[in-house]
């Protein structure tokens, strides 16, 4: 026993802070009018200040830990600044239409500047149907934590060689063997680019009832992501060129390329997303009764299109988690009954997901380690309770059950967790919980 003990590890063994700093300052004014209204515009700037460290015991530094992902070092601080302008015009072109600019120039320091615009035009065609459509480009700079955490190597789950077991037919290469894989962090990374486009429309058709329906298309560039060890292996002429390092070959073996030295599980600039689809929003309110008012509403999302350039078989309701980017249901939406009456209130909400497909890992080829078939993971839906009492001024009170059926999470074979039976990117497993909520403002 005593042996065991002085085997734990035991206090604090790392120490991660990172910290967000800054200012912004904005006027607004309506300088000029024109024939159909002010032209109201703003103007500001904002700086802001970034930084992270990490400070690891030295026993993560020595590599002894059992299980452990080898010497972990710690990370010195590193920093960021940013500056930005900003500006936006509200442009009234008729009593009806209405245009909106804006722009934004932001300036890293580690990345340079960068300039995107965006154009929102919005047409109030009567008094019960309002048409809008906005195009605009974006950036998003990798974070300091994608570029600078040390790296570590822990292993990679146990796979064949898709290159030296067909050949040697070796224990080493055929029965599931375990590589060294490297986290952490990438400093070569670039920042993402994306284009948006959006159209929809805002209806009031009948008193009470309000209709959304909005379609979007995004594009981004670059799109900073971990590959799956399973994409890899599943994909490995693919992927091998980039992310499968090897050691010497032994000239012994006539030119067969040496064992996998490491599997590379940084961060990358991956290549482009695309997806399009419809967003939903419909609200409708009751008449008031003596007993109080009832409000329904839905809002949902169907995805269209979706396309990953670096996984094939990555798309809307074909999401194989074990090697695209997380599950992509083709349609989810969240549908609530409101009731209110004087300072109670009460909500009756479901969470609703269609099923996907993902790859079955029992149809997984031994030699190449690739996934031959599918499997189909079953819709989640999840009942919600709450009431609310806000006869205090200031005073919020609430008290609630989540998941009031107790629904479990659909199986799921995803292995890109250490979960096990369920996708944790899908699915809650912890079952019905009560909750209790208090907050107060004050005003």
């Amino acid at each position: 026993m005593e042996q065991l003990r002085a085997a734990q590890i035991t206090g604090a063994i790392t120490d991660n802070r990172a910290s967000h700093t800054g200012a912004e300052l904005k006027v607004s004014s309506t300088p000029w009018e024109l024939p159909a209204g002010g032209l109201a515009v703003a103007v500001g700037l904002e700086g802001r200040r970034e930084e992270l460290k990490q400070v690891n015991a030295d026993v993560l530094y020595s590599g002894d830990v059992l299980g452990g992902s080898g010497p972990s070092p710690s990370l010195e601080p590193v920093t960021r600044r940013v500056g930005s302008l900003f500006a936006e015009a509200n442009v009234p072109l008729t009593r009806a239409l209405e245009a909106n600019l804006a722009v934004r120039h932001d300036r890293y320091s580690d990345f340079g500047g960068t300039t995107n615009p965006k154009f929102t035009l919005r047409w109030q065609a009567d008094r019960n149907l309002v048409l809008r459509g906005s195009v605009g480009t974006g950036f998003r700079a990798p974070t300091l934590s994608d570029l600078f955490v040390p790296n570590a190597y822990p292993v990679t789950s146990a796979v064949s060689d898709p290159v030296r077991c067909p050949v040697t037919g070796a224990p080493s290469d055929c029965e599931e063997v375990v590589f060294r894989a490297k986290t952490g962090g990438n400093p070569d990374l670039k920042p993402e680019k994306s284009r948006q486009l959006n159209v929809g429309l805002v209806a009031d058709p009948a008193p009470g009832l309000s209709l959304a329906l909005d379609y979007y298309r995004v594009r981004i560039e670059d799109i900073i992501t971990i590959v799956p060890q399973e994409a890899i292996f599943t994909d490995y002429a693919r992927w091998a060129p980039t992310h499968v390092f090897r050691l010497p070959p032994d000239p012994a073996e006539g030119g067969l390329p040496g064992p996998i030295e490491s599997v590379i599980g940084t961060p990358w600039n991956a290549g482009t997303r695309e997806t399009s689809g419809y967003d939903v929003d419909i609200r409708y309110r009751f008449p008031a009764a003596a007993w109080g008012r009832l409000a329904a509403s839905l809002s949902g999302t169907y995805v269209a299109d979706y396309k990953a350039s670096e996984f094939e078989a990555a798309g809307a309701g074909i999401v194989i988690s074990s090697t695209a980017p997380g599950a992509i249901a083709r349609w989810r939406h969240y549908a609530a009954l409101d009731w209110s009456f004087g300072a109670w209130g009460a909500t009756l909400a479901q969470t609703f997901q269609l099923g996907h497909d993902e790859y079955d890992p029992l149809t997984r080829d031994p030699v190449t380690g690739a996934f031959t078939g599918l499997r189909r993971v079953g819709s989640y839906s999840i009942v919600d309770v709450q009431a609310r009492y806000t006869g205090i001024k200031g005073l919020t009170a609430g008290v609630g059950i989540r998941n009031l059926l107790d629904r479990d999470p659909p199986s799921s074979y995803g292995t890109t967790t250490f979960q096990r039976g369920y996708d944790p990117s899908y699915a809650d497993p912890r079952g019905r919980m009560v909750y209790l909520t208090l907050g107060y403002a004050w005003r």
